[in-house]
């Protein structure tokens, strides 16, 4: 148990270049450490996309299918995340052009729960992640009415955590155009964001925390009175 463990954390310190290699060597095992790595970025691909939970899971599984298909004719002439996101994108882009072309909705559902988002909240409080679906949801209606030129370039740079220089090279496009659309896409969330919250609900202080003070502040008061009691 304790090798299997060292080796599963030797393999997450792998690069992914060195990963590459090591499987095209034969270690197909570690074909893993690159699902492990990637899940997330293609998740967030497939639902800015508007897919759902199944459909989205189809595409993932055939990216890596084709990933795995072609690796031997990867040579690190990009980053593989960067190659392994085109893959994503262009089976998104053919899956949709289907769904259009057939009349058949791949998304269009209110999304519900938390594994169907793009973002994710570990806060256990009740209240508040009733609050933070709310804005995720929110966030995520927001993203989804972008402009698609404008939403990709927000997906890649901002969701994916792409380069200027990765973005432009994915999307074929010129770096200033990237910066540009960036640009228009964050003022565009700003102002959408603005319109969902007034200035009143920033930094509002929440209610377990506003009920927590009162309380501290009750008994401290109470304390004294007592003191004030004693001492007469």
């Amino acid at each position: 148990m304790a090798t299997s463990f060292m080796k599963q954390n030797q393999f997450t310190h792998l690069t992914d270049q060195e990963i590459v290699v090591l499987i095209n060597q034969g270690k197909k095992e570690l074909f893993e450490e690159i699902v492990h790595r990637y899940n997330s970025y293609l998740f967030k691909i497939g639902r800015t996309h508007g897919f759902k939970q199944e459909d989205i899971e189809d595409l993932i599984q055939e990216t890596y299918i084709k990933v795995y298909e072609n690796l031997n004719s990867f040579h690190n002439q990009s980053a593989l995340k960067t190659w392994i996101v085109q893959i994503m994108l262009h089976l998104c882009y053919h899956r949709k052009h289907k769904f259009s072309y057939t009349h058949e909705q791949a998304a269009g559902e209110k999304i519900n729960n938390q594994s169907d988002t793009l973002f994710f909240s570990l806060n256990n409080n009740g209240e508040e992640k009733i609050q933070n679906r709310e804005l995720r949801n929110i966030l995520e209606h927001i993203i989804m009415e972008l402009p698609e030129d404008n939403r990709m370039v927000f997906l890649l740079r901002v969701l994916l955590d792409l380069s200027i220089k990765e973005t432009a090279a994915i999307l074929k496009e010129n770096e200033n155009n990237i910066k540009s659309r960036l640009l228009r896409a964050k003022k565009m969330i700003q102002s959408a964001i603005l319109k969902e919250y007034s200035l009143d609900d920033l930094f509002d202080l929440h209610l377990s925390h506003h009920n927590k003070i009162v309380a501290q502040v009750m008994q401290l008061i109470q304390g004294k009175k007592n003191s004030v009691i004693e001492k007469k």
